[in-house]
C-alpha cells in the first residue's frame, strides 16, 4: 500500500510498519539505490562528505557512516585520489632535488629550493 508520494523503493521503505521491512526493503533496493538516488538528484552524503573533509583536520577518524555504502565507496575515491596527488607530489620533489643536486636548477628552482 503506498501513500501516493512515493512508488517504487522508495514507497516500500515509507510504507514499512517495522524495523524488519526497512531493512528488508533496503536490501532488495541495494543494488540500484545509488544510481536511482543520484538520478533523483540526492545529493546530501555528498554534501555530507564534502563538509566533512573540508572542515575535519586531516588524520581525522574514524568516521561512522550510519547511512549506508555511498559514503564508504566515495571515501575510497577519496582515498585513492589523495594517494595518487600525494605520489605525484612526492615524484616531482624528487626531481626538484635531482635537478639541484646535477646543477640543472640554478639560482631558485621552481619548487622554491634555493640553488
Amino acid at each position: 500500500m503506498s501513500t501516493g508520494q512515493h512508488d517504487g523503493h522508495l514507497g516500500k521503505v515509507y510504507d514499512a510498519q517495522a524495523p524488519e521491512q526497512v531493512a528488508a526493503a533496503y536490501d532488495a533496493w541495494a543494488a540500484s539505490y545509488d544510481a536511482e538516488m543520484a538520478a533523483a538528484g540526492y545529493r546530501h552524503p555528498s554534501i555530507g562528505c564534502a563538509l566533512l573533509a573540508r572542515h575535519a583536520p586531516r588524520g581525522t577518524g574514524p568516521v561512522l557512516d550510519a547511512g549506508g555504502a555511498e559514503l564508504e565507496a566515495r571515501e575510497e575515491r577519496v582515498a585513492e585520489k589523495a594517494a595518487a596527488a600525494r605520489a605525484a607530489a612526492a615524484t616531482a620533489a624528487e626531481r626538484a632535488v635531482a635537478a639541484k643536486a646535477s646543477g640543472a636548477c640554478s639560482g631558485r628552482c621552481a619548487d622554491g629550493l634555493s640553488g
